[in-house]
Formats: structure tokens, sequence, C-alpha cells
């Protein structure tokens, strides 16, 4: 009795409650001959943030006035929803609504050109360490790398 299980036939489990990967798929990964994109729904059973947690994330880290808003809203929000934004800019105010609207992708980029625009502006200034920093957390998230950083300053509004 041949008891020898080929590559083709072998599965690779990355956790409970996860499905198992076939081993040839895992192996022609490594050889750089598949891609892997995964869609929203791998991120929770990973341990990771969904896509709304890691926009809630990275306002905490660089605009306590808007997370302080976001943080409130309850995940069944919408659109539809009225959000009290006293306080807030106009570009803040505009970035709550499209969050409200579920368009997480939108609002990393609003908030990304705000930052820009804050730290160019119309007079040359130096750009703090602080401000670099920042901008380049928002470009991981934006790129969808989950790294963020527990030291950088806030940005006030």
């Amino acid at each position: 009795m041949n008891t020898d299980v080929s590559a083709e036939d072998r599965v690779i489990s990355l956790g409970p409650d996860l499905a198992a990967i076939p081993e040839r798929l895992m192996l022609a990964h490594a050889r750089g001959e598949v891609l892997f994109i995964c869609g929203a729904g791998i991120s929770q059973p990973a341990g990771l943030p969904d896509f709304r947690q890691l926009v809630l994330d990275v306002y905490e880290v660089l605009d306590g006035g808007v997370h302080a808003i976001l943080g409130g809203l309850p995940r069944a929000a919408c659109s539809q929803w009225v959000t009290n934004c006293t306080g807030l800019t106009d570009q803040q105010s505009a970035e709550v609504r499209r969050f409200t609207a579920g368009d997480y992708d939108i609002v990393l980029g609003m908030l990304e050109r705000r930052l820009d625009d804050k730290t160019r502006g119309d007079k040359p200034r130096s750009i703090g360490h602080a401000d670099e920093d920042n901008r380049a957390s928002l470009h991981r998230s934006r790129t969808f790398s989950l790294e963020l950083r527990d030291d950088i300053a806030p940005v006030s509004g």
C-alpha cells in the first residue's frame, strides 16, 4: 500500500476556522507564480481590523477631533445619519459624511490631501519630523499596511 501523499494532495491549515490552502498553491506563491488577492472577509478571522476600524485607528493617531465623532457612530450608521460636526472644519465635516456613507478609501484620500495641504500651505515652511511621520503613516494605511505607530504626534484641526 502506497501512503505517499504528493504536494498536489496536501493542504496547509493557517489556523482554526480558516480555510486550508493546497500546498501546491503555497509553493507556487513562494516561486512568485501566484499572487493572492484577498477581499475584506479575510481581515477579521486573521485578527486584523476591518477597513472601517483601520480608518478609525488612523484618525485616532492623526486627528483626535474627528476620531471622537467617528468613534461614537454606530456601526449601522449610513449616509442618512445626522452627525453634529460643530467645531470641525468643512474638510473634516466632509470626511465624517463620507465615513458614515462607508466610503473608507475616499475618507483616507481626503485626510491625506488635507494633511498634505496643511504641511505645504501657501507659505514655505519646514516640515517637522512629526508631520513627516504622520504622512508616512497615512501612506502606509492607504496601501493597506496595518502598521500604525504609537509615537506619532496628533495633528490639530
